[in-house]
């Protein structure tokens, strides 16, 4: 059995994960949410950035010739994503050095949030056993990259941390993913079984707080994210062969006269 190598790849300033077992490709589990699970709440989101961006950005687009100004315009979802996307990562990161008594340098902007993290770390006396470690299915082909594995008053706990304004119902399937994978991914990058998971839940680090957040990530969880897997791979394989095929101009057989 070949080791799962995970790789990072930028795409419009956001990083991402590609995992390869020996030389195939198998998806992540945020790949297969984010292509088989219709997401109607980001065409909001969506047109919200963009109006917030003319807005708050006015005098910058005034500036710009109309072709800069209506791809900047465009643009303004991806980049408050990856902003985001980056402004959770550096909590997460600083949070953890300094619950385990690292002295890191952290910006203004989000000190609040790390000390957050840091102090929730400390109240609930968390044990890190897997850090950003990469889980495999290979019975079902995916792998994914889950936040935390730790133990808390001598229970397991799969936790996923989230420092958006909510968490969100599919973390559920996300979690259930990584719960139900086969096998985790250690320092050394070997491979050994998935341990038992007992509870699973959100670390949700606001501006000023954390919380523990339960999320019921279970059997019934795990088989709907397999539906929507099912689902993106019939989208995947199609993007180059579509089912959809040319017209037929002309029906087969003589032509027959439209009678009024």
């Amino acid at each position: 059995m070949s080791t799962i190598r995970r790789q990072e790849r930028t795409y419009r300033g956001s990083t991402y994960h590609v995992y390869y077992d020996g030389r195939k490709q198998i998806p992540g589990v945020t790949t297969i949410l984010n292509g088989g699970l219709p997401k109607p709440a980001l065409v909001g989101w969506a047109a919200r950035s963009c109006a917030e961006y003319v807005v708050n950005d006015w005098d910058q687009l005034e500036g710009m010739t109309p072709t800069q100004r209506l791809d900047a315009v465009k643009t303004a979802p991806d980049r408050a994503r990856n902003t985001a996307a980056a402004r959770g990562t550096d909590i997460h990161g600083y949070g953890e050095a300094l619950a385990h008594g690292g002295e890191v340098t952290v910006p203004d902007e989000i000190l609040g949030p790390v000390q957050a993290y840091a102090r929730f770390l400390d109240a609930w006396d968390v044990q890190p056993l897997h850090v950003e470690s990469t889980v495999v299915n290979r019975r079902r082909g995916y792998a994914g990259t889950l936040d935390l594995v730790a133990d808390i008053g001598g229970v397991h706990w799969l936790l996923d941390i989230k420092t958006g304004k909510d968490v969100y119902d599919d973390v559920a399937l996300q979690l259930a993913a990584y719960r139900y994978a086969t096998t985790i991914t250690g320092p050394d990058d070997t491979e050994t079984d998935m341990p038992s998971i007992e509870q699973v839940g959100v670390i949700h680090v606001a501006p000023d707080t954390a919380r523990l957040v339960p999320v019921r990530a279970d059997p019934a969880a795990f088989r709907q994210f397999l539906y929507i897997l099912e689902t993106y791979k019939w989208v995947a394989a199609n993007r180059d062969d579509s089912p959809i095929r040319p017209a037929l101009d002309d029906p087969p057989g003589p032509r027959l006269e439209v009678v009024r």
